[in-house]
C-alpha cells in the first residue's frame, strides 16, 4: 500500500491543475506587462481653477505650472491625484515686468500661460507671459531652476528676465502678441521658441542656448493665423513624431466661462519653421487646422493645449470650463492616440479600443462633432442604424478594417459624410474623424 501511494504521489499534479496554474499565470503576465492607462479616469485634488496647463514629467513625478498668482504649481505621482506645492514668484512678479508693460492693470499679480522644459545645461527653463487684455501689449519672461522638487537642496527659480515685447517700446514679436510661450528643441538640438496669438498668429524663433533669450540675427517664422485676424489663435504647443513636427492651437475665445469658444486643432510640417498643413493640405497660415477636441457636455471650451509622450503613450493637457461648476476653469487629461492617417485624435479617459468586431460595432449610433467658432463647419449631429448586412440607414455602407469602423456615402443635411472610428465595446464609445478632417464622438444605443 505504501509502494502504490508512493506511485501515484510520483505522477505529478494532474491535467486540471496544470491548466489553472498556467491560467493564473497567463493573468498574472498580462497583469505585471500590460501597458498602463495613458491617463487616469477621474482627477481629484486640486484641480479647478487651472488655466493653460503646461504638464511635465521628472523622474516618476509629475509637475503642472498654470496661469494664476506667482504661476502656481502642481504636483503629482500618479497622474490622478494633484497638490498644490507652492509658485513660480511667491513674492510676486519681477520687477521689470511694469517696465515692459505700463499698462498693467497696478493689481495685476498672475504670470500667463507657462511652459516648462529641461535644457542642454541640464536646467529647468521657464517661459511664461503677461498682458493686457484687449490689446497687443505684452511680454514674455523667463526662469531657470536646477530641479522641479520644492524639497531640493538647489531648488531656486532664477529670474532671466524679459524675452519678447510687444504692442509697445523694445516691440521685437513680429507682430504678434507676446503671450503663450513654448521651448522646444528640435532633432539638431537648437532650441526654439513659439509664442503669439491675435494679429499675426503664431511664431516661431531660435533660442540661444547659452542664454535662452532670441539668437542674434535669427528669422523669426510665421506658423500659423487666422483671416480676419481679429478670429483667435493661440497656445501653440510644437511636438515631433514619425519626421513630422505637429503643432497644436487653440483657435476661439477663452476665459468667457460657460461663453467660450476654444477648440484644439493640428497642422503639421516635415520642418520645425513649416509650412504647416492640415488634414485636408489647408494651411494654417489660411485657416487650416485639423479639429482635435471641442465642446461636449458640460465641457465647454477646452483648450491650452500640452502633450506629452508617457511611455508608449501620449497624454493631451488641457483647461476646459465646466458647465456643472458654473464655467470654472477645470484641469483635463486626455489620451492622445494617432489615428490611421497619421493624425491625432483625442478619446475621453479611460477609452479602450483594444477589441473590436462586428457584432460590436451593429446598432443605433448618434454621431456628433465639435462646435467652432467662425469660419465654422457645421458640426455633425447625425443619427444612424448600422445594419448587419453592412448597410447604413438612412444610407450608405459600414466596414471594420484592423479594428477601425469606416462609414461611407451617409446623406446629411450638410452634405455627405465618410467617417470613421475606433470604438470602445464596453463604454459604447466611438471617436474618429469625418471626411472634412473634424473630429466626431458617436454614442452606442
Amino acid at each position: 500500500m505504501a509502494d502504490r501511494k508512493g506511485k501515484q504521489g510520483d505522477q505529478g499534479p494532474s491535467a486540471l491543475t496544470v491548466a489553472v496554474i498556467a491560467v493564473v499565470i497567463f493573468i498574472l503576465y498580462r497583469a505585471l506587462t500590460a501597458e498602463p492607462p495613458a491617463v487616469p479616469e477621474k482627477l481629484t485634488g486640486d484641480i479647478t481653477h487651472v488655466h493653460d496647463p503646461a504638464l511635465v514629467k521628472d523622474g516618476d513625478t509629475w509637475y503642472l505650472f498654470s496661469t494664476g498668482w506667482g504661476i502656481p504649481i502642481r504636483r503629482s505621482s500618479d497622474l490622478a491625484h494633484w497638490d498644490s506645492v507652492g509658485s513660480v514668484f511667491p513674492h510676486g512678479l519681477p520687477g521689470w515686468v511694469r517696465k515692459q508693460v505700463p499698462a498693467l492693470p497696478s493689481g495685476e499679480l498672475s504670470g500667463w500661460a507657462p511652459d516648462v522644459s529641461k535644457g542642454r545645461d541640464g536646467r529647468w527653463h521657464l517661459y511664461w507671459s503677461i498682458g493686457v487684455f484687449g490689446s497687443t501689449k505684452a511680454v514674455i519672461g523667463h526662469a531657470s531652476n536646477a530641479s522641479l522638487d520644492p524639497s531640493a537642496s538647489d531648488y531656486k527659480w532664477v529670474d532671466e528676465g524679459p524675452v519678447v515685447t510687444s504692442g509697445g517700446r523694445g516691440d521685437n514679436s513680429a507682430g504678434s502678441m507676446a503671450i503663450d510661450p513654448d521651448a522646444v528643441v528640435d532633432e539638431k538640438g537648437d532650441p526654439w521658441l513659439a509664442w503669439g496669438s491675435f494679429g499675426h498668429g503664431i511664431m516661431l524663433r531660435r533660442l540661444d542656448p547659452k542664454t535662452g533669450s532670441f539668437l542674434v540675427g535669427s528669422h523669426t517664422f510665421n506658423l500659423a493665423r487666422r483671416d480676419p485676424f481679429f478670429l483667435g489663435i493661440e497656445g501653440a504647443d510644437l511636438v515631433r513624431k514619425d519626421g513630422w513636427w505637429y503643432l497644436f492651437v487653440s483657435f476661439g475665445f477663452c476665459c468667457r466661462g460657460t461663453s467660450s469658444q476654444y477648440s484644439v486643432h493640428v497642422g503639421r510640417s516635415r520642418a520645425i519653421s513649416g509650412p504647416y498643413v492640415d488634414e485636408a493640405g489647408a494651411p494654417m497660415l489660411r485657416n487650416g487646422g485639423t479639429t482635435v477636441v471641442g465642446s461636449y457636455a458640460n465641457v465647454v471650451g477646452p483648450g491650452h493645449s500640452s502633450v506629452v509622450k508617457n511611455g508608449n503613450s501620449w497624454v493631451l493637457a488641457n483647461h476646459f470650463y465646466d458647465r456643472n461648476d458654473h464655467g470654472t476653469s477645470t484641469l483635463m487629461l486626455r489620451p492622445l492616440a494617432w489615428g490611421p492617417d497619421g493624425w491625432p485624435i483625442s478619446p475621453d479617459a479611460g477609452f479602450d479600443s483594444d477589441r473590436v468586431d462586428a457584432a460590436d460595432v451593429e446598432g443605433r449610433w448618434h454621431i456628433v462633432g465639435y462646435p467652432e467658432d467662425a469660419p465654422a463647419r457645421p458640426p455633425d449631429d447625425v443619427t444612424v442604424d448600422l445594419r448587419k448586412n453592412h448597410s447604413v440607414a438612412p444610407s450608405g455602407t459600414w466596414t471594420v478594417d484592423r479594428g477601425i469602423v469606416h462609414i461611407t456615402n451617409v446623406k446629411t443635411r450638410h452634405g455627405p459624410r465618410n467617417w470613421w472610428f475606433v470604438l470602445d465595446p464596453d463604454k459604447h464609445m466611438a471617436f474618429g474623424r469625418d471626411n472634412r478632417t473634424a473630429a466626431v464622438r458617436a454614442l452606442h444605443g
